[in-house]
Formats: structure tokens, sequence, C-alpha cells
């Protein structure tokens, strides 16, 4: 199955946000300065996270990562 995914994040330190940033650039379309969404399988969201997991420190930074089917999403 394919899903709408929307990403966003919230990194305290410049060079951590800059990091994941790139990395999201290569796999989605940025919407907003710290949310994207592209379309992926699970196994596609399930290689992001093990891309970005590294990149941040969980005590002080957050990455959501919402999965929605197509038809739950609409644009204005």
């Amino acid at each position: 199955m394919i899903w709408f995914v929307l990403i966003s994040y919230d990194i305290v330190h410049d060079r951590r946000r800059a990091k994941v940033a790139t990395r999201l650039e290569n796999d989605a379309r940025r919407v907003q300065f710290s949310v994207f969404e592209s379309l992926m399988t699970k196994q596609q969201i399930e290689e992001l996270q093990g891309r970005l997991r590294p990149l941040i420190d969980t005590t002080t930074d957050s990455i959501r990562i919402y999965r929605l089917t197509r038809d739950a999403v609409t644009e204005i």
C-alpha cells in the first residue's frame, strides 16, 4: 500500500536541523519550513526512519511521521 506521508520536525540545533532538512529534501517535498510530504510505501517509511534516527538527539529533538490514506488528504 502507498501512503500519503506528512513529516514534521522540531530540531533544537541548527546543524542537526540542516542535516535533517537535507535528508528529507531527498525523499519528500517541502510544504512549509519544517513540514514535508510524500507518497511512500511502508518499507520506504521504515528506511527513512532509519536514516533520520542517527541525525537527531532524541532527548531534545522530535520528528513526526504521519501516514494517511490518499482519501484522507484534501488540498485547499
